[in-house]
C-alpha cells in the first residue's frame, strides 16, 4: 500500500464479504483522517488490539467490526475524541470491561458489544458520555447490580438492553437514577433480579419494558408503570395476587406478557 495513495481515505467499506486472517497492525498507519471503518460481516479473527485504531484516533466517528470471530479483551487504547459508533458485537471478546472507558469515548453515541463473552460488573464510566443513546450490551456474562449513581448523567439514553446477563440484586435504587428520562427501551430479562418490581414512573418516556425470567415477587401494580408503555413483558417470575385492572386503561399498550407467574382471581 502506498502511503500517499490512502493518506486521505475518510471512508473504507469491505463489510459483508468473506475476509479471513487478522487486522495488520499498520491497519491505520497513513490514514490520519479515516473516519468510517466497516468491516462487519466477515471471517476475521484474532486477538482485537484496539490500538490498531489510534493511527486515526482523532478522526473516527464510527466502527463497526461486528459478526467476525475476534477474540481477547476489548480495551480502548487511546482517546478517541470523535467516535461516535463502535460496534464489536457477534464475536468471541472475553474478559472485564475497562474502567475509563466513556472518559476515552467522551462523544460517544451507541456502543454495541452484544454476543459475546465478557464478564465483569459494569463500570460505572461507560454511562460518562453526554450524548450516549444506545448501550447494547445483551447476551454476555456481566454480573454485579444497577445503581443510580451509574446513570445520572445518562439524560440522552433511549435504549439499554442489558438482558441475557447475570445481573443481580433489587432495582429500587437503579429507578432513582435522575438520568433516565428519556430512556425508551429497556431490556433486563433473563437475568436474576429480585425483589418486588419498582416504580418505573420516573421514567415517562419508557415504551418497552422486558423483565421476564427473572425472580421478581410480589405484585403488580400497575400505579407504578409509566402510561407511556408499549410492551410490556413480566412472564416467568414469582408475582401473585391478582392481575391489576387498570391495564386496561393503557391506551399505547400492544403487548403484555404475564405468563408463567402465580396469579390469581378471575379473567
Amino acid at each position: 500500500r502506498s502511503e500517499g495513495a490512502t493518506r486521505s481515505l475518510t471512508k473504507c467499506d469491505l463489510h459483508g464479504n468473506a475476509f479471513t486472517g487478522e487486522l495488520p497492525g499498520t491497519l491505520t498507519k497513513g490514514v490520519p483522517f479515516l473516519k468510517y471503518l466497516y468491516l462487519h460481516d466477515n471471517r476475521l479473527t484474532g486477538n482485537l488490539d484496539t490500538e490498531l485504531f489510534c493511527g486515526a484516533a482523532n478522526s473516527f466517528i464510527d466502527i463497526r467490526l461486528n459478526n467476525n470471530s475476534f477474540t481477547g479483551n476489548f480495551k480502548i487504547q487511546c482517546l478517541m475524541e470523535n467516535l461516535e459508533l463502535i460496534s464489536l458485537a457477534s464475536n468471541n471478546l472475553t474478559g472485564p470491561l475497562e474502567d475509563g472507558i466513556g472518559h476515552k469515548l467522551p462523544r460517544l453515541r451507541e456502543i454495541h458489544l452484544f454476543d459475546n463473552k465478557l464478564s465483569s460488573t459494569i463500570p460505572t464510566t461507560i454511562f460518562d458520555p453526554t450524548n450516549l443513546t444506545a448501550i447494547l450490551m445483551y447476551n454476555n456474562q456481566l454480573t454485579g447490580s444497577l445503581t443510580a449513581n451509574m446513570f445520572n448523567g445518562a439524560s440522552h439514553l433511549e435504549h439499554l438492553y442489558l438482558n441475557g446477563n447475570k445481573l443481580s440484586g433489587k432495582l429500587d435504587d437503579f429507578v432513582s437514577a435522575k438520568g433516565l428520562e428519556a430512556l425508551k427501551k429497556l431490556r433486563l430479562e433473563y437475568n436474576s433480579f429480585s425483589g418486588t418490581i419498582p416504580d418505573f414512573t420516573g421514567m415517562p418516556s419508557i415504551e418497552v419494558l422486558y423483565l421476564y425470567n427473572n425472580s421478581f415477587t410480589g405484585s403488580l401494580n400497575a400505579d407504578t408503570l409509566p402510561p407511556t408503555l408499549k410492551k410490556l413483558k413480566v412472564s416467568n417470575n414469582t408475582l401473585n395476587n391478582e392481575i391489576p385492572s387498570k391495564l386496561g386503561e393503557f391506551e399505547n399498550l400492544e403487548a403484555l406478557s404475564l405468563n408463567g407467574n402465580e396469579f390469581v382471581g378471575k379473567i
